[in-house]
């Protein structure tokens, strides 16, 4: 499990680093890991949409993969994809003010739809 938590807790970083405030000056995105009887949960925090202004808190926009993510000649897309495809679930707080994606492996994996295939 633990290859795939890393890979799927890299994709959630990044793409924190690369669509949010949290490249700029001062910023920064917070990884936090949680570990229950059944499985592990990591949630990625980072510091928001660039354009978000404090209004858009009330304007919940879930994040969902891009359907084409997983093609071998796909250009982008593929780190929700991969969280989609590997993780038992996941989510997102739907805030673009201040983002949490968070995604959950369970100690069985056979319930994972890439791994109960």
């Amino acid at each position: 499990m633990g290859g795939v938590f890393d890979l799927l807790g890299t994709e959630l970083a990044a793409n924190a680093i690369r669509h949010s405030r949290s490249s700029l000056p001062g910023g920064g995105c917070t990884l936090r890991v949680d570990r229950t009887a059944d499985g592990m949960t990591l949630t990625c925090r980072d510091g928001g949409e660039p354009e978000a202004g404090l209004g858009d808190c009330r304007n919940r926009t879930h994040l969902s993969p891009d359907p084409s993510g997983l093609e071998a000649d796909a250009e982008a897309g593929r780190g929700l994809a991969l969280v989609d495809a590997l993780a038992t679930e996941w989510g997102d707080n739907g805030l673009p003010t201040h983002r949490h994606v968070w995604f959950h492996l369970a100690y069985d994996l056979s319930e994972g739809r890439w791994f109960g295939a």
